[in-house]
């Protein structure tokens, strides 16, 4: 699991008192790529093209939490205290290799997911209660 560069100037700014950052919301997504530290890695599963280079959406869309569907912190761990589910794909995903969590406009956070997953048409992907962990290491 890995902070964004972007985050990491936030919690620098808040130790040495420039800033307070609390945001209310925070949104759950997927990526098919590595999203790197600077989120231009990002690869999330709009849409979906078939061998002929027709494209369609997926019915793929972030998930929005807010704090109370996550637990305190605890040994440098949070998890989701609430189940976190996706629309239903529309169309393949694809394989899916890590999740990520935005704020309001800026990625945050991210991890690899493992096993990898591969969301197929029909399938409506979720994180159950404590599945999702973020970790300060």
């Amino acid at each position: 699991m890995s902070f964004s560069n972007h985050l990491e100037n936030i919690a620098l700014d808040c130790i040495f008192g420039k800033i307070w950052y609390s945001p209310q919301e925070l949104w759950v997504g997927f990526s098919r790529t590595d999203p790197l530290d600077t989120g231009y890695g990002v690869e999330e599963p709009l849409w979906f093209v078939d061998g002929n280079n027709v494209s369609w959406p997926t019915g793929y869309a972030r998930v929005l939490t807010h704090p109370a569907d996550w637990l305190y912190a605890a040994d440098g761990v949070v998890a989701n205290l609430s189940e976190i589910t996706f629309p239903t794909a529309l169309a393949n995903w694809g394989t899916v290799t890590h999740f990520v969590i935005w704020d309001a406009t800026w990625m945050i956070l991210y991890g690899e997911l493992s096993p990898h997953k591969t969301v197929s048409t029909g399938q409506r992907p979720r994180f159950n209660i404590v599945q999702l962990e973020v970790f300060l290491s």
